[in-house]
């Protein structure tokens, strides 16, 4: 017998432009300057991933730093789109202020040699994180 739920694709997170948008300005302000994001569709969370040049590698002046990659889940998202703008404005601190704590304690160098994928640095942001 199939089990037509386990054969289920995850659910895509469709999320407005302004959303994404006010996400990503978040996510510009605390990133180094030059900091490359990109936005994954298609996931069961929104997910962003960030990565800089370190520029402390005078053999590797382009080698980029560990890959952030945060996850914000789906419910939360989705909390985030249905809140009032000052409900927003208030979950827009919430992520700043996450996103510079878990800054603040990484290290984003690394050994990968040339040619390989750095090692990626997954945070995850949750319901209770986002919306409170």
């Amino acid at each position: 017998m199939k089990n037509t739920f386990a054969d289920r694709a995850a659910p895509t997170i469709h999320l407005g432009r302004d959303q994404q948008a006010r996400v990503r300005a978040v996510a510009e302000r605390v990133f180094p300057t030059g900091t490359r994001l990109i936005t994954l569709p298609g996931e069961a969370e929104f997910v962003l991933l960030a990565s800089w040049k370190l520029g402390t590698d005078p053999m590797r002046p382009n080698k980029r730093s560990k890959t952030v990659r945060v996850g914000i889940s789906q419910e939360a998202m989705e909390e985030y789109g249905r809140s009032a703008l000052g409900e927003r404005e208030h979950a827009d601190r919430r992520l700043e202020s996450f996103l510079r704590k878990n800054l603040a304690r990484l290290d984003p160098s690394h050994d990968a040699p040339l040619g390989t994928e750095p090692p990626v640095e997954k945070w995850h942001f949750g319901t209770m994180e986002l919306n409170g």
